[in-house]
């Protein structure tokens, strides 16, 4: 279970940089998720760091090791 704690917390400082105040300010004004359910601009990020970060080669790679 630790080791989940740790890896969870080492991405978001990996990317905190990123996910600044800003950041937010620009995706809310532009209106990127007016209409989204469930999908949003920042889980999209998320998904594709995650992706990259785990040299995953394509959707059913991503969709696999998010359902494992």
């Amino acid at each position: 279970m630790r080791g989940k704690d740790i890896t969870k917390s080492t991405f978001f400082q990996l990317f905190q940089p990123i996910f600044h105040e800003k950041i937010f300010q620009l995706i809310n004004n532009a209106g990127v998720d007016k209409y989204v359910k469930k999908l949003t601009a920042l889980k999209l990020f998320y998904l594709l760091a995650y992706a990259q970060l785990e040299q995953l080669k394509g959707l059913r790679d991503i969709s696999n090791s998010l359902n494992n």
